[in-house]
């Protein structure tokens, strides 16, 4: 599907197996930890704030990563209690948090309708193809669009 982005829009539409294989890329490039076989997966305290996965890497040694659940918005509230005696962030952190997380997922769902509708029409006919295909060419030529939805692949919306 062809779009006209002009000269001045940096924007790019890219197939997610492209984009995928060069995020691959650079994160790995850059030092990045990568693996994609993994066996006997557990995850652990995903609620708490040190979610942990346990697993088996290719080889059958154990292994387990831990990560923290949003650590920024979790930085930003201690900052603020530290600096300002104002807990009000921390009380807030797993409203803050869990909204975030539905926000991420609605918007995947939106791009991903979005893209498979606009390729083929005989997923959903072809006005919705149509419509789909408007909706794309939005996100070129209207700035606030085209912001939004940079917004949210990033993560800040």
């Amino acid at each position: 599907m062809p779009i006209d982005i002009g000269d001045e829009n940096e924007s790019l539409y890219c197939p997610q197996q492209v984009l995928v294989r060069n995020l691959t890329d650079v994160f790995l490039r850059d030092g990045g930890d990568l693996r994609f076989e993994a066996a006997d997966v557990t995850p652990e305290n995903l609620t708490g704030p040190r979610p942990l996965v346990r697993y088996q890497d290719g080889t059958g040694r154990a292994r387990a990563i831990g990560c923290d659940n949003d650590a920024e918005v979790l930085a930003r509230a201690v900052i603020r209690q530290v600096r300002r005696g104002d807990a009000s962030l921390l009380d807030a952190y797993s409203d803050t948090c869990l909204s975030h997380a539905w926000n991420y997922r609605a918007f995947a769902a939106w791009i991903t309708e979005l893209m498979h509708n606009a390729g083929d029409a005989s997923r959903e006919g072809e006005f919705r193809k149509q419509t789909a295909r408007a909706e794309l060419r939005r996100q070129f030529t209207s700035p606030a669009a085209n912001r939004l939805f940079g917004e949210l692949v990033s993560g800040v919306n």
